[in-house]
């Protein structure tokens, strides 16, 4: 059953690096996930900065108008047109990575706080598999104006952005620590 599922999350990846929905940034940290005996990722991201028309405040689902994995600029936020609430949100890497036993799961935890992914845990356990959510804590989400209107100066805007430059690229320095003890696996 193990096999038969890393099998087809690998096939899957693979059909998802053809069609550009991978984060190539961590592409590498994905292969040494997936060539351990023990463990297969099913999703994953490096870190990003979203800038989103929110519609619904109790979903916070909108329309995303920036989404990038790399820094952004004031000047890439002023010209924006939106008809809701503009929120901007910096993410750190995130890794969900399934771990063939517990002793496995177990393991990834400890390496994954050790490095500073402090909001590691075991999301999910099914059939005797138990899905580890590799996860820091470098968030921000912040509303930014409303119908149209931003609410910053132009000086504090200057800061929200360096602020959510500043916790992607911590999150990101992360990634060189698991690539590091990935390969002492």
């Amino acid at each position: 059953m193990w096999e038969k599922e890393k099998a087809f999350a690998i096939q899957r990846l693979k059909r998802e690096i053809e069609a550009g929905k991978v984060d190539i940034e961590i592409l590498d940290i994905i292969e040494l996930i997936n060539a351990h005996k023990n463990y297969y990722t099913t999703s994953t991201c490096s870190g990003r900065i979203q800038v989103i028309d929110i519609d619904n405040l109790s979903s916070m689902r909108g329309k995303r108008i920036i989404n990038k994995h790399s820094e952004i600029s004031t000047q890439e936020i002023l010209p924006l047109s939106f008809n809701n609430f503009l929120f901007l949100m910096a993410e750190p890497p995130i890794f969900h990575i399934v771990a063939k036993d517990l002793e496995a799961a177990k393991k990834l935890l400890e390496i994954s706080h050790n490095i500073g992914f402090k909001r590691t845990g075991i999301r999910d356990v099914k059939n005797e598999r138990f899905v580890v959510e590799v996860l820091s804590t470098e968030f921000l989400k912040i509303p930014l104006g409303k119908n149209g209107k931003l609410w910053f100066s132009n000086e504090n805007l200057n800061e929200v952005v360096k602020i959510s430059n500043a916790l992607l690229k911590r999150g990101k320095n992360k990634l060189e620590k698991m690539r590091s003890e990935l390969k002492k696996l």
